[in-house]
C-alpha cells in the first residue's frame, strides 16, 4: 500500500517577492479550483498583503520579521490509492490548513488543493509571523516530527493512508 507524503519547502531568500510568487503559484487557476482555497487568519482575496502587513507591524530591531524564512510551504500529497477521493480530501485539506495555522500560535495560512497532476495534493503557505503576538514560527526537527504526526493523524482520521515513517 502506498502512503501519503509531507514535504516542507523552506525559502531562505530574504525576499518578500518569493512569498508573492509562491502564493500566486498555489492559487494558479490552471492547477487548482479557486473555490477550494482554504485560509486561516487571512483572506483568500489578499493573503500576500495581509501577511506582509503582519510582518511590518511586528518588525523591530529585535524582531526582524523579514529576515530568515519569511514563510514555510508545505505540500501534502495523497498516495496513489487515495488520489481518486477528491471530495473527501477537501474536508481533510481544510483541517490540515487549520492545524498548521494553529501550530504553536496564530499563523496566517493559505492552502489550495491541486488537481493538475496524477496525484491529488495541497500546497500550504504559512506566514512565519504570529499575527497576534509577532512571535516567529520555528520548525526544528522535533517540531517537524510533531507536524508530520499531526498531519498523518488527520489523514488517517478521514480514511486516507498516513504519512510514511510517521513514528
Amino acid at each position: 500500500m502506498n502512503e501519503a507524503i509531507l514535504k516542507i519547502i523552506t525559502h531562505t531568500v530574504n525576499d518578500s517577492i518569493k512569498l508573492l510568487e509562491r502564493i500566486n503559484y498555489i492559487r494558479n487557476p490552471l492547477a487548482s479550483n479557486p473555490s477550494v482555497t482554504y485560509c486561516a487568519y487571512v483572506s483568500a482575496m489578499y493573503p500576500y498583503e495581509e501577511m506582509m502587513m503582519t510582518k511590518f507591524c511586528y518588525q523591530s530591531t529585535t524582531n526582524n520579521t523579514l529576515s530568515g524564512n519569511n514563510f514555510f510551504e508545505f505540500v501534502v500529497s495523497l498516495s496513489e490509492d487515495d488520489s481518486e477521493k477528491y471530495k473527501e480530501f477537501l474536508l481533510c485539506a481544510q483541517e490540515i490548513v487549520t492545524f498548521l495555522a494553529n501550530f504553536g500560535g496564530y499563523f496566517q495560512t493559505i492552502g489550495c488543493v491541486h488537481t493538475n497532476t496524477d496525484n491529488l495534493h495541497i500546497h500550504i503557505i504559512v506566514n512565519n509571523t504570529d499575527f497576534m503576538t509577532g512571535g516567529r514560527l520555528q520548525i526544528p526537527y522535533k517540531a517537524f516530527y510533531e507536524i508530520r504526526c499531526g498531519v498523518s493523524d488527520i489523514l488517517i482520521g478521514h480514511g486516507f493512508s498516513g504519512i510514511c515513517n510517521q513514528r
